[in-house]
């Protein structure tokens, strides 16, 4: 059967009005944003939400704002734009709004209040859609917006749960990957709507985990032919190994472009590649006037900056990427919308971990610091001859204290709708789902060593990929390898003196196997001792070396 769009799907009057808040699952690719925005164009005609209905369409991504802007003139643009507009302003607004996590993150810290208007600026809307929301998890490591947008959704909840039936705005959740924020679906009691298996979900036509020099070889051979190449990184490790490999294989700076949004990067490629600096500017604004690469750059690295919020529908070869998370793979792999790209994970690639400073911390803040963050507050209150703290002007008084106590940990955040501290259970929930698929990508790995091609080790990037071919690159490991070796042999390690013949022939053949492995190959060979530490074990002398009598042992 014919998959279908988001927007075959659902009927508003049927599946949206009738419930305060509603969860869309469909994958990336499945026509959400079209359900939302519209599409009117000569093959194709279809009024969207925002069309039909007043929507405060909320993202995480800048790229978002700019394409649904570019796209549709139903929405008015990101109100950074308008840097005076105040939430009375938004009142008198007759359009849809698109903006950023990080522009409700402003409005309600510099201009929500519970004195501030009669009528609060979100129920001016029929609609609020949180598009990719299980970023609200995801960006909660790094993004302060992310509990905002939650306080906000939870706000207006609470407040059509006591109105009934006639509240507005009604709630709406899209994401195609929403595993990592479910409890926040569960908390608000959601109807879900899940169309993940029918409705359309953008997919590579296969996916090969490879260690990063096999990789890089395959994206070398791709180039060399002039065929395009999209690369997404984790770190910056690698980027100026990827730039020099490229114009090896015969590109110019003018045919590669990097977009990132670090300073730092930006700047060193400002200095050092000029021409391929000069390309950021104009791929960025491609990417989002016309979901497409320019034509002359066949090289594009990016990375989680673009993850989201844009697409492409240029022809491209190969899509390589560095990211294991499991949301990250399948919303990097929708990126690239024609669906013929052959896809590479580089299986030994750093993944992003959080550190922990004290392994406590939430336990101290949940039973004891809250409490006593708090029980200050009020004191605080009490000095400044607030009653209650829903007086006028409470909320600028205490915002030096509640600096202080948020500067000194991630766990709590002040809730403005509440004025009270509370547990930033966006941060928690992301600690817990990253911790979790940290352990499960540890194992992973082990089990590609091991298995290879087996697919039953993949766990839910199978469950998520099983109608396409995943294939991974079984390695054999240094240390068995060595193992092997010194049964043929009839070596045994710490008792075999090997003479200098037999050590010149293993130095020889764990050397030629070094270069040929994919995790060993960039390192120095050139000492036996070293060389030997790879493969797990150490040389002991027990003689003079001059005639060998050395015997290796496992470290």
């Amino acid at each position: 059967m014919e998959k279908k769009r988001v927007s075959d799907l659902i009927v508003a009057e049927r599946d949206l009005l009738p419930y305060g808040v509603t969860a869309i699952y469909a994958g990336v690719g499945a026509g959400k944003n079209t359900f939302v925005e519209g599409y009117h164009k000569d093959d194709g005609d279809y009024i969207g939400l925002s069309e039909k209905y007043k929507v405060l369409l909320i993202t995480s991504r800048k790229a978002k704002v700019l394409e649904t802007k570019a796209n549709t003139d139903n929405f008015l643009s990101d109100l950074r734009q308008f840097p005076n507009i105040s939430a009375e302003e938004i009142q008198k607004i007759d359009k849809s709004i698109v903006c950023t996590n990080a522009h409700i993150q402003r409005i309600i810290e510099h201009e929500y209040s519970n004195m501030a208007q009669e009528k609060k600026f979100w129920e001016r809307f029929d609609f609020v859609i949180v598009d990719e929301f299980h970023s609200l998890v995801t960006d909660a490591t790094f993004a302060a917006s992310s509990y905002h947008v939650r306080w906000l959704i939870e706000k207006i909840n609470e407040k059509n749960l006591e109105t009934g039936t006639e509240a507005k705005p009604r709630i709406i959740l899209m994401s195609g990957t929403p595993e990592p924020a479910s409890d926040i679906v569960r908390s608000l009691s959601a109807n879900v709507l899940d169309y993940r298996k029918t409705a359309i979900n953008v997919k590579p036509k296969k996916i090969t985990f490879l260690y990063y020099q096999t990789a890089l070889n395959a994206m070398l051979s791709t180039l060399r032919k002039q065929q395009r190449v999209v690369y997404f990184m984790c770190g910056f490790q690698n980027l100026k190994d990827l730039i020099e490999n490229a114009m090896k294989a015969g590109l110019t700076q003018k045919q590669i472009a990097v977009s990132v949004s670090d300073e730092k990067t930006n700047t060193m490629l400002k200095e050092k590649y000029p021409e391929i600096y000069a390309n950021k500017e104009q791929t960025e604004e491609e990417l989002v006037q016309y979901s497409r690469i320019p034509e002359n750059v066949l090289f594009f690295i990016t990375n989680s900056k673009n993850k989201e919020g844009i697409n492409i529908k240029s022809d491209v070869s190969l899509l390589v990427m560095e990211n294991h998370y499991t949301v990250d793979i399948q919303q990097i792999c929708g990126r690239i919308r024609n669906g013929q790209h052959e896809c590479i994970i580089v299986a030994d690639a750093g993944q992003f971990v959080l550190e922990c400073e004290y392994s406590k911390e939430e336990e101290y803040w949940r039973n004891h610091g809250l409490q006593s963050a708090n029980d200050h507050l009020r004191e605080v209150a009490k000095m400044c001859g607030f009653q209650k703290n829903d007086d006028a002007g409470w909320y600028e008084e205490i915002m030096d204290f509640r600096k202080y106590i948020e500067s000194r940990t991630k766990y709590v955040r002040f809730n403005p709708f509440r004025n009270q501290f509370e547990m930033n259970e966006c941060y928690i929930q992301a600690r817990k789902y990253y911790s979790y698929k940290v352990n499960q990508l540890e194992s992973f790995v082990d089990d590609m060593l091991t298995y290879g091609d087996s697919r039953e080790n993949l766990g839910d990037i199978d469950a998520y990929f099983r109608d396409i071919p995943v294939r991974v690159e079984k390695v054999t490991q240094p240390e068995k390898y060595i193992e092997t070796y010194f049964r043929e042999h009839g070596y045994v390690f710490g008792e075999t003196r090997l003479t200098k013949e037999q050590k010149q022939q293993l130095f020889g053949d764990l050397q030629k196997f070094a270069k040929q492995h994919p995790l060993l190959n960039q390192k120095p060979k050139g000492q036996f001792n070293r060389l030997l530490g790879y493969f797990g074990c150490r040389q002991e002398e027990v003689g003079r070396t001059e005639y060998g009598n050395i015997v290796v042992s496992r470290e």
